[in-house]
């Protein structure tokens, strides 16, 4: 086990190399949403990579629009169904915590959180179906990572079948 500060962590173990650093072709078509299946119109998802290890296996590689620096200065949180939010690291209190007026007109004051570099969502989530190579795939989690110069999120997918019904 590594040890980092206090805490012991695991090491990193990669099943694959294409899970080490971006990598693989274009060509991914985002088929159905179904987290969010009032979205009309499919993601865009010409900037994304993939490859894949298995022929029942996708690496998804998400290229992160953020202005968040580099690791050392920002850290990644996922949270919500597509939400990543970069808090500064190490921790900040906020320093301007928000103030409001209720109904009755008493200014309150909003509990303060933690200073963010940036928040934003990214365009797969759990259990979107994309098509790669004539084939539909069902998209699984994902981490995010710092590679080549800039943020990623790495999604994992898997052969998507459909079942017919008795």
């Amino acid at each position: 086990m590594q040890r980092v500060g206090r805490v012991r962590m695991k090491p990193i173990t990669y099943k694959y190399p294409e899970e080490r650093a971006p990598c693989g072709v274009g060509g991914l078509t985002a088929v159905y949403n179904r987290l969010m299946a009032y979205k009309r119109m499919a993601s865009d998802l010409s900037d994304c990579l993939v490859s894949r290890p298995a022929p029942f296996r996708l690496v998804i590689w998400e290229p992160l629009n953020t202005k968040a620096p580099k690791p050392p200065k920002a850290r990644p949180y996922c949270c919500y169904i597509q939400t990543v939010i970069f808090y500064h690291s190490p921790h900040i209190r906020e320093i301007w915590p928000g103030a409001w007026r209720d109904d009755g007109g008493l200014l309150r004051k909003q509990s303060t959180g933690f200073e963010e570099w940036d928040r934003i969502e990214y365009r797969l989530a759990n259990e979107d179906i994309v098509e790669f190579g004539g084939e539909q795939f069902v998209v699984g989690g994902g981490s995010v990572l710092w590679k080549k110069g800039r943020w990623w999120m790495v999604h994992h997918a898997r052969r998507f079948e459909q079942r017919e019904a008795a």
